[in-house]
């Protein structure tokens, strides 16, 4: 039996991941299918690493800024970049349908509303001054040090670990759109990728496990409760909810590190 096909559908799976969550040039376009869909999730953790390696470079160079105010600002406009703020569009969504009030229909028909309310627009204004705050207070220590990097590194892996737990365990709540196509992705898929992207920093983090442990335990722990609160408000989860909960699990990560 040829593993050639089944490799073929994986790469173009990896690349459906990253055109999706991402703003990397993949120079060969993904086909976009129900099936490339559920696969690409499991590699949505490897995406993060990805992610989190390519903030290193502005991040080295940022240390020869004074300001830490502009480094932060610089740092919060390069990582939009990088994803092409696809998660502040979510974020903001879920927000306006969440907050306000009405019957689950209603909620996700304004979630679908491409016009931002006030609740949407209050909330990413303050989900974007957290991050702001939370990545200046972190490089105002000055150079760039290896624990820094390695925060820059972790945050963006553990919010897609949050995000893939939260599309494989949780109910889709419509009947269709395209998150539909990522609720259907394997479970067993998505544990295997995530717990081997968990062993690996876990295992180069070996010395100081104990200061890693608890912040992403946390994290994890605020994402099921932040999908089991859109699950009881909408009766499952949708793509915009995916991508709140990997903003909002950032913005946790951030500011716990920058409490430090």
């Amino acid at each position: 039996m040829s593993l050639r096909p089944s490799f073929k559908s994986e790469v173009n799976a990896l690349l459906l991941g990253i055109t999706f969550l991402t703003r990397f040039p993949t120079f060969v376009l993904p086909n976009w299918s129900a099936d490339a869909c559920r696969k690409a999730v499991k590699y949505f953790p490897l995406i993060g690493v990805l992610l989190g390696l390519a903030i290193w470079l502005p991040l080295f160079f940022s240390q020869y800024i004074a300001s830490p105010f502009l480094r932060g600002f610089m740092l919060l406009v390069y990582t939009s970049l990088l994803t092409g703020g696809i998660h502040y569009d979510g974020f903001s969504d879920t927000m306006d349908g969440l907050l306000s009030g009405r019957p689950p229909e209603k909620m996700l028909a304004i979630m679908r509303d491409s016009n931002i309310g006030v609740f949407g627009a209050t909330t990413l204004i303050l989900l974007l001054l957290g991050k702001f705050v939370a990545y200046s207070t972190i490089l105002s220590s000055g150079g760039f040090s290896l624990h820094v990097a390695i925060i820059f590194l972790i945050v963006p892996i553990w919010a897609r670990v949050n995000m893939s737990i939260a599309i494989v365990f949780f109910p889709y709540a419509r009947k269709e759109g395209l998150g539909k196509a990522f609720s259907e992705a394997s479970r067993i898929g998505v544990l295997v990728s995530a717990g081997a992207v968990v062993v690996a920093l876990f295992l180069y983090l070996r010395c100081e496990w104990q200061e890693w442990f608890y912040p992403l335990l946390l994290s994890s722990s605020f994402a099921v409760c932040f999908a089991q609160w859109a699950k009881g408000k909408l009766g499952g989860l949708t793509g915009d909810v995916y991508g709140a909960i990997a903003e909002s699990s950032e913005l946790l990560l951030l500011l716990y590190f920058a409490c430090l």
